[in-house]
């Protein structure tokens, strides 16, 4: 039985280490203090994604500004 190869699966392979950016980011905001580190995190999932949510369904964009512009 051959099997047939999913482009989707593909996709989401080549986009795993900029979607667990996403992740890293909250680690290093929230555990390790860092916020240049979360923002560098977070820039590269809104590369692969420009509408990213994080918590409270905020767009990650805007955290990212909250951050830079300390407001959050």
């Amino acid at each position: 039985m051959s099997r047939q190869k999913n482009s989707t699966h593909r996709g989401w392979q080549s986009n795993a280490p900029r979607l667990i950016a996403g992740a890293v980011g909250v680690v290093l905001l929230y555990d390790l203090n860092d916020s240049k580190g979360a923002i560098r995190a977070w820039k590269e999932l809104i590369e692969v994604n420009p509408f990213a949510r994080a918590h409270g369904n905020e767009f990650v964009v805007e955290l990212i500004e909250k951050l830079i512009w300390g407001r959050y």
